[in-house]
């Protein structure tokens, strides 16, 4: 869980905690896994169930956002499921 407070002063400040069980999935298996409407909403439901979370990088995100083959639909439709 990421949480983002803005202070007194204006400064933002981010906390993540990582609530377990976390899940990371690299590049190629979160594009796997978000490209399968059954499979995303499967995996969905797991980590539901178990109350888990699932990890993202922010440098891989940024890398995904820079591509243009239909990546960052496919990923962002995962991470509005969760």
């Amino acid at each position: 869980m990421i949480e983002l407070t803005i202070g007194a002063k204006g400064k933002l400040t981010a906390a993540q905690q990582i609530v377990s069980p976390a899940v990371y999935l690299d590049h190629w298996a979160l594009r796997a896994v978000s490209a399968d409407i059954a499979l995303s909403e499967r995996f969905t439901k797991v980590l539901e169930a178990r109350a888990g979370a699932l990890l993202l990088s922010c440098l891989a995100a940024a890398g995904r956002a820079l591509r243009h083959d239909g990546v960052l639909p496919q990923s962002r439709r995962l991470v509005r499921a969760s």
